[in-house]
């Protein structure tokens, strides 16, 4: 399809680059859903599920997101540069186009931006510490891939999305000894929810430690202030007054209304090697199976620290989709983010 940037009338510099406010979101959204139902026919994220990011509490909308639009104000393309760790030792891009203009300048512009705001990291923090700009690509969308590379970026791991179908029966969860489940109260447990989730993630590559007050304004946002959350679908488990794991679930995913999302599992190394985390994943699957979803899904690091992968094969999971991870250094040095358990 020619684009009107193929043609000679046209140029990139007749494109505007601005800043992002959440009277864009659904401009974003439609962009974003076009370019995955091009490659892989399913929508990638859900009205509420990209405003709960948008309203992140350590985001910097008009920093770090931009919209390009045509000469005749059309918006053909979004990306963000991210810079929300302090220090911002890992800046992340996501980058969108509409389909039709994946063979034009446009994904080379926003390229071009996201590289320059990735570098003002540089100058944000402490010069012994390692610096590198990060990216996720689906397998499908081999045009981005041949861009990251362009760039100088390197894949340097792999991210699935697992799927388990619920047509079969799934054996009944059996709980270590002195572990309870109670109901979900936020007043009540979400400072000691995150405190298990933070010990948990924390042996998971790419986890930076943040402040406490800051981590835990950031969960809570991610979880509780989310559109889609169902304190019923929030699994925690005790041993007495601490928080032996957990199962945090949404009702439906964002591509397919009849698949329950597992969004975070975790079980902090205390209580591991117990069986708690199958336990949880099993109740997880019984409770779908109750509200009549067909399929239960969930994302994991193909390369996970802490054997999740095979708990989730070891249940019956399988891999549907999968995302390469790129990386590229800024510079070297001290390394902040978790690599290798200790």
């Amino acid at each position: 399809m020619e684009t009107e940037l193929n043609k000679r009338s046209t140029s990139i510099r007749d494109y505007r680059l601005r800043p992002v406010s959440l009277d864009d979101l659904h401009i974003i959204l439609g962009i974003i859903n076009a370019f995955s139902q091009h490659f892989m026919g399913v929508n990638e994220i859900d009205e509420g599920e990209l405003r709960n990011f948008l309203t992140s509490p350590d985001l910097n909308m008009a920093q770090d997101l931009r919209l390009l639009l045509s000469p005749e104000g059309v918006a053909v393309g979004y990306v963000e540069c991210t810079l929300t760790d302090d220090p911002p030792v890992h800046p992340f891009i996501y980058l969108r186009v509409l389909p039709e203009y994946l063979d034009s300048q446009i994904p080379e512009h926003l390229m071009a931006w996201a590289n320059e705001h990735a570098h003002s990291a540089l100058a944000m923090c402490p010069l012994d510490l390692r610096i590198s700009v990060q990216t996720f690509n689906a397998v499908e969308a081999v045009p981005m891939a041949k861009l990251f590379h362009s760039h100088g970026f390197q894949i340097i791991r792999a991210s699935y999305q697992m799927w388990i179908d619920l047509d079969k029966s799934t054996p009944a969860p059996g709980w270590p000894q002195d572990i309870e489940l109670r109901p979900f109260v936020e007043a009540q447990h979400i400072e000691a929810l995150y405190r298990a989730y933070d010990q948990s993630f924390s042996d998971h590559f790419g986890y930076v430690k943040r402040p406490c007050e800051i981590g835990l304004k950031r969960f809570r946002h991610m979880v509780v202030e989310d559109a889609a959350h169902d304190p019923t679908l929030c699994f925690v488990a005790w041993d007495g007054d601490q928080v032996a794991g957990f199962s945090l679930c949404y009702k439906d995913s964002s591509e397919d209304v009849n698949m329950g999302w597992l969004g975070l599992l975790g079980v902090p190394r205390p209580w591991r090697n117990r069986g708690l985390g199958k336990a949880l994943l099993l109740l997880t699957f019984e409770e779908f199976r109750k509200r009549g979803k067909t399929r239960v899904g969930l994302g994991v690091d193909a390369s996970n620290l802490t054997g999740a992968l095979a708990l989730y094969e070891n249940v019956g999971m399988y891999v549907a989709r999968r995302y390469d991870r790129y990386e590229k250094e800024l510079k070297p040095g001290k390394e902040l983010m978790t690599t290798e358990l200790s």
